[in-house]
């Protein structure tokens, strides 16, 4: 077994099911949160959120989980802690540590009276430079103690995904270990090894390199993906082009690889962007100019856009009978199975519909209902069902991948053509279909 006791900071999307990731591991988790709700829920052995596996681990091991009001038990009888609070970008594009430093003030004066050596992980992505630089002077200057000599401070950011943070946590390909010193690296090693087994890569190294390789691997892939949606823009507009065949042929050469290579939608979410565009912010702060990660961005407003205009084409012919075209966004989320629309392309291809007058807008998502009824109230009308969203609708734009996107032939109105843009070409069954206009995104055609 584990002897050791860990204490999370932040109860939030990943801090709460990472204290349940890991006391399903067997390990004792004390949880510390400034929102009252949350620590009462966790308390209650309930789910704060709405995440896969979340609820069923905090009831099943709520013996192991306990949430104080207060921080000094956070630190009494363990010496480990994660810090896994928000650091939302500012003006700059930089990502804000203040949370951070807020805690390291917290328990400076619990850490002044600890005579054992406590290990603090940075856990919330933040700029290169901050785990060495004001986020170990706020924990010195709190404490009165000296890092890498009274008490320990490693950066280690996990790679996860909402909808599925629970299993990347207890399954990650990678784990990085970015320590002030080396007790806090095998501190650190040693309980993803409890964690994890031996299935991740542990690489140990400086703070800072830990730091360039976060958000190094986060702009890599959205390269990537920006590659083959700049592919995809490419083929659509080539007579007889098609991404999925160039795709699957490229993705086999070993250099490349298939992950993330699809070629469909803009990449949304509260990651991506947001992580690109810090790259950039960093990179410039060095006296790089990252002018691949202003193409990345540029390639991804640039996706949207091309969608945009290939519709707005449509909606020209349909003007002919004197009336706006009923245009549905099927998928608003920024990924399939989720209710986070922050920056997905389906909340900006709602924005642009809106925003350029054409007002008679349809949406359906199977989660992210309430969030998009919040963004964007009465401008849209909403349909309960997919079927009734599609039947509604003169122009249908699928803007994710999944099962659940997948409109059936019965949906649609016999009355008149309805014309489909499926941005992740899997309603293949619709092409030659009588009243239907199918076109797959990323596949030319010779018809100008």
């Amino acid at each position: 077994g584990y002897a050791m006791k860990v204490s999370v900071f932040g109860l939030g999307k990943l801090g709460a099911p990472f204290v349940a990731a890991v006391a399903s591991r067997g390990i004792e988790v004390i949880g510390i949160d400034t929102n009252i709700q949350v620590v009462g829920l966790i308390n209650a052995h309930t789910s704060p959120y709405d995440e896969p596996q979340l609820d069923a681990l905090l009831k099943e091991h709520h013996g192991r989980i306990t949430a104080p009001p207060d921080v000094r038990s956070a630190l009494e009888d363990n010496d480990l802690s994660f810090i896994v609070v928000p650091t939302p970008s500012d003006v700059d594009n930089r990502f804000s540590s203040d949370a951070i430093i807020r805690i390291a003030k917290e328990v400076g004066p619990v850490l002044r009276e600890k005579d054992r050596y406590h290990v603090f992980a940075v856990v919330s992505t933040v700029m290169p430079g901050s785990t060495c630089g004001s986020i170990r002077e706020a924990f010195e200057r709190a404490s009165g103690k000296i890092c890498g000599q009274d008490f320990g401070l490693a950066y280690n950011p996990t790679f996860i995904a909402l909808g599925s943070v629970i299993h990347d946590f207890l399954h990650p390909s990678l784990i990085l270990i970015g320590e002030s010193d080396d007790v806090s690296g095998a501190t650190l090693k040693e309980f993803y090894h409890y964690l994890c087994g031996d299935g991740p890569a542990i690489h140990r190294m400086s703070a800072v390199n830990a730091e360039w390789a976060k958000i190094a691997v986060n702009q890599f892939v959205t390269m990537k993906i920006s590659f083959a949606n700049m592919l995809g823009m490419i083929l659509h507009a080539t007579p007889g082009g098609n991404i999925d065949v160039v795709t699957k042929a490229i993705g086999c050469d070993p250099r490349i690889g298939e992950k993330y290579l699809s070629g469909g939608t803009a990449f949304g979410g509260p990651c991506f962007p947001r992580d690109s565009r810090a790259f950039a912010r960093a990179a410039l702060d060095t006296g790089v100019v990252a002018s691949i990660s202003e193409a990345v961005d540029a390639v991804n407003h640039q996706t949207t856009h091309a969608l945009f205009e290939a519709v707005g084409e449509y909606i020209k012919e349909f003007l002919g009978f004197e009336l706006y075209p009923r245009v549905a966004v099927i998928g608003l989320s920024y990924k399939p199975g989720t209710s986070v629309i922050e920056e997905s392309a389906g909340a900006q291809m709602l924005c642009r519909l809106i925003t350029k007058g054409y007002n008679r807008a349809v949406s359906w998502d199977p989660y992210a209902m309430d969030a998009v009824r919040a963004e964007f109230g009465d401008r849209i009308e909403y349909f309960d069902s997919l079927a009734a969203c599609v039947r509604n609708a003169d122009i249908v734009l699928i803007m994710l991948p999944g099962e659940q996107f997948r409109p059936l032939v019965t949906d649609f109105s016999p009355l008149r053509k309805t014309v489909v843009f499926d941005c992740w070409r899997q309603c293949g069954y619709l092409a030659g279909h009588s009243f239907i206009e199918y076109i797959p995104f990323g596949v030319g055609t010779t018809k100008k």
